[in-house]
Protein backbone atom coordinates (compact mmCIF):
# COMPACT_ATOMS: atom_id res chain seq x y z
CA UNK A 1 0.00 0.00 0.00
CA UNK A 2 1.25 3.49 -0.73
CA UNK A 3 0.12 6.72 1.10
CA UNK A 4 -3.31 7.05 0.61
CA UNK A 5 -3.58 3.96 2.47
CA UNK A 6 -0.95 4.56 5.04
CA UNK A 7 -3.13 7.89 5.73
CA UNK A 8 -5.89 6.18 6.06
CA UNK A 9 -4.93 3.72 8.70
CA UNK A 10 -3.31 5.90 10.73
CA UNK A 11 -4.89 6.71 14.10
CA UNK A 12 -6.50 10.56 14.43
CA UNK A 13 -3.46 11.25 15.66
CA UNK A 14 -1.76 14.15 13.46
CA UNK A 15 1.81 13.35 14.28
CA UNK A 16 0.86 9.61 13.96
CA UNK A 17 -0.61 10.11 10.16
CA UNK A 18 2.32 13.12 9.13
CA UNK A 19 4.77 9.68 10.31
CA UNK A 20 2.92 7.32 8.70
CA UNK A 21 3.45 9.80 5.47
CA UNK A 22 7.32 10.10 5.91
CA UNK A 23 8.72 6.81 6.79
CA UNK A 24 9.88 5.50 3.11
CA UNK A 25 12.16 8.93 3.74
CA UNK A 26 12.82 8.24 7.72
CA UNK A 27 16.31 5.76 7.71
CA UNK A 28 18.02 4.32 10.56
CA UNK A 29 17.46 5.36 13.96
CA UNK A 30 14.26 7.73 14.54
CA UNK A 31 15.39 10.98 16.41
CA UNK A 32 15.09 11.44 19.79
CA UNK A 33 13.97 14.77 19.97
CA UNK A 34 10.94 13.54 17.90
CA UNK A 35 7.70 13.81 19.58
CA UNK A 36 6.11 10.10 20.18
CA UNK A 37 3.61 9.90 18.48
CA UNK A 38 5.94 11.02 14.99
CA UNK A 39 7.74 7.89 16.03
CA UNK A 40 4.74 5.88 16.71
CA UNK A 41 3.51 6.48 12.97
CA UNK A 42 6.55 6.00 11.49
CA UNK A 43 6.96 2.57 13.44
CA UNK A 44 3.19 1.95 12.25
CA UNK A 45 4.28 2.65 8.64
CA UNK A 46 6.97 0.07 9.08
CA UNK A 47 4.32 -2.47 10.48
CA UNK A 48 2.23 -1.69 8.26
CA UNK A 49 4.38 -2.34 5.12
CA UNK A 50 5.45 -5.61 6.51
CA UNK A 51 1.71 -7.08 7.06
CA UNK A 52 1.10 -6.22 3.99
CA UNK A 53 3.85 -7.30 1.80
CA UNK A 54 3.62 -10.66 3.45
CA UNK A 55 0.13 -11.04 3.29
CA UNK A 56 -0.52 -14.92 1.54
CA UNK A 57 -3.06 -13.04 -0.83
CA UNK A 58 -0.23 -9.78 -1.65
CA UNK A 59 2.36 -12.84 -2.14
CA UNK A 60 0.47 -14.40 -4.18
CA UNK A 61 -0.30 -11.29 -6.89
CA UNK A 62 3.67 -11.12 -6.24
CA UNK A 63 4.25 -14.21 -7.31
CA UNK A 64 2.32 -14.55 -10.51
CA UNK A 65 4.68 -12.08 -12.06
CA UNK A 66 7.59 -13.57 -14.63
CA UNK A 67 11.37 -13.84 -12.59
CA UNK A 68 12.37 -10.40 -14.47
CA UNK A 69 9.77 -8.27 -13.18
CA UNK A 70 9.04 -9.46 -9.78
CA UNK A 71 11.11 -7.51 -7.66
CA UNK A 72 9.23 -4.36 -9.06
CA UNK A 73 5.60 -5.96 -8.17
CA UNK A 74 5.56 -4.52 -4.90
CA UNK A 75 6.10 -1.35 -6.03
CA UNK A 76 3.11 -1.94 -8.55
CA UNK A 77 0.65 -3.49 -6.14
CA UNK A 78 1.13 -0.51 -4.20
CA UNK A 79 0.22 1.85 -6.31
CA UNK A 80 -2.67 -0.39 -7.85
CA UNK A 81 -3.94 -0.72 -4.01
CA UNK A 82 -3.94 2.84 -4.00
CA UNK A 83 -5.80 3.04 -7.35
CA UNK A 84 -7.99 0.35 -5.80
CA UNK A 85 -8.79 2.35 -2.14
CA UNK A 86 -9.67 5.93 -4.31
CA UNK A 87 -11.92 3.95 -6.71
CA UNK A 88 -13.90 2.00 -3.45
CA UNK A 89 -13.73 5.36 -1.06
CA UNK A 90 -17.24 6.25 -1.13
CA UNK A 91 -18.47 2.57 -0.11
CA UNK A 92 -15.98 2.37 2.75
CA UNK A 93 -15.57 5.66 4.44
CA UNK A 94 -17.80 8.42 5.59
CA UNK A 95 -15.33 11.32 5.12
CA UNK A 96 -15.66 12.35 1.12
CA UNK A 97 -11.94 11.52 -1.00
CA UNK A 98 -11.76 15.30 -1.58
CA UNK A 99 -12.36 15.92 2.12
CA UNK A 100 -9.88 12.99 3.39
CA UNK A 101 -7.30 15.03 0.45
CA UNK A 102 -8.24 18.66 2.21
CA UNK A 103 -8.12 17.40 5.69
CA UNK A 104 -4.14 15.43 5.09
CA UNK A 105 -2.68 18.45 2.92
CA UNK A 106 -3.50 20.73 5.79
CA UNK A 107 -1.79 18.60 8.17
CA UNK A 108 1.11 18.47 6.21
CA UNK A 109 1.17 22.13 5.65
CA UNK A 110 0.86 22.30 9.66
CA UNK A 111 3.64 19.82 9.82
CA UNK A 112 6.38 21.08 7.12
CA UNK A 113 9.26 20.81 10.05
CA UNK A 114 8.88 17.26 9.58
CA UNK A 115 8.91 16.53 6.24
CA UNK A 116 12.09 15.09 5.17
CA UNK A 117 13.84 17.09 2.34
CA UNK A 118 14.16 14.23 0.21
CA UNK A 119 10.40 14.06 0.43
CA UNK A 120 9.58 18.03 0.51
CA UNK A 121 9.25 18.30 -3.53
CA UNK A 122 7.15 15.16 -3.78
CA UNK A 123 4.43 16.45 -0.72
CA UNK A 124 3.84 19.65 -1.91
CA UNK A 125 3.41 17.60 -5.47
CA UNK A 126 0.74 15.72 -3.25
CA UNK A 127 -1.43 18.64 -2.01
CA UNK A 128 -1.04 20.72 -5.21
CA UNK A 129 -2.00 18.01 -7.47
CA UNK A 130 -4.63 16.41 -5.51
CA UNK A 131 -3.15 13.42 -5.57
CA UNK A 132 -5.29 11.01 -3.48
CA UNK A 133 -8.52 12.03 -5.52
CA UNK A 134 -6.36 11.99 -8.89
CA UNK A 135 -5.72 7.91 -7.70
CA UNK A 136 -9.13 7.45 -8.93
CA UNK A 137 -7.77 7.31 -12.73
CA UNK A 138 -5.35 4.90 -14.41
CA UNK A 139 -3.33 8.12 -16.12
CA UNK A 140 -2.68 9.36 -12.42
CA UNK A 141 -1.12 5.73 -10.88
CA UNK A 142 0.82 5.14 -14.31
CA UNK A 143 1.91 8.30 -14.30
CA UNK A 144 3.33 8.14 -10.50
CA UNK A 145 4.61 4.48 -11.64
CA UNK A 146 6.74 6.15 -14.49
CA UNK A 147 7.91 8.92 -11.66
CA UNK A 148 9.24 5.96 -9.67
CA UNK A 149 10.52 4.30 -12.73
CA UNK A 150 12.92 6.98 -13.40
CA UNK A 151 14.61 5.78 -10.39
CA UNK A 152 15.69 2.40 -12.27
CA UNK A 153 18.27 1.80 -14.88
CA UNK A 154 15.52 0.43 -16.86
CA UNK A 155 12.46 1.75 -15.53
CA UNK A 156 10.24 -0.47 -18.34
CA UNK A 157 9.60 -3.12 -15.66
CA UNK A 158 8.22 -1.14 -13.46
CA UNK A 159 5.66 0.53 -15.76
CA UNK A 160 4.85 -2.53 -17.43
CA UNK A 161 4.21 -4.24 -13.88
CA UNK A 162 1.79 -1.35 -13.00
CA UNK A 163 0.08 -0.85 -16.47
CA UNK A 164 -0.59 -4.80 -16.47
CA UNK A 165 -2.36 -4.19 -12.45
CA UNK A 166 -4.06 -0.81 -13.18
CA UNK A 167 -5.72 -2.10 -16.49
CA UNK A 168 -7.18 -5.29 -14.85
CA UNK A 169 -8.26 -3.61 -11.26
CA UNK A 170 -11.15 -5.54 -10.94
CA UNK A 171 -10.14 -8.79 -11.28
CA UNK A 172 -7.94 -8.24 -7.61
CA UNK A 173 -11.75 -6.16 -6.46
CA UNK A 174 -11.66 -9.60 -3.95
CA UNK A 175 -8.29 -9.88 -3.26
CA UNK A 176 -7.87 -5.91 -2.42
CA UNK A 177 -11.16 -5.69 -0.38
CA UNK A 178 -9.85 -9.26 1.77
CA UNK A 179 -6.21 -7.78 2.56
CA UNK A 180 -7.60 -3.89 2.88
CA UNK A 181 -10.43 -5.56 5.75
CA UNK A 182 -7.49 -7.69 7.29
CA UNK A 183 -4.91 -4.95 7.63
CA UNK A 184 -7.78 -2.69 8.98
CA UNK A 185 -8.51 -5.21 11.69
CA UNK A 186 -4.83 -6.01 12.38
CA UNK A 187 -4.16 -2.44 13.00
CA UNK A 188 -7.06 -1.70 14.84
CA UNK A 189 -6.56 -4.44 17.66
CA UNK A 190 -2.99 -3.34 18.30
CA UNK A 191 -2.58 -1.83 21.64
Amino acid sequence: MNYLAHARLSPPDPLMTIGNLIADHVRGRLPEAWPSSLTAGVTMHRQTDNYFDHHPRIAAIRQGFPQGVRRFSGIAIDLAFDHWLALNWDAQEDISLEDFQQDISQLLRMHWQYIPNSQQAFMDYLISRQLFVRYQTPESILNTAHRLAQRFKDPEPLIAVTTTLVSSIESYEEVFSDVWQDTQSHFENLP
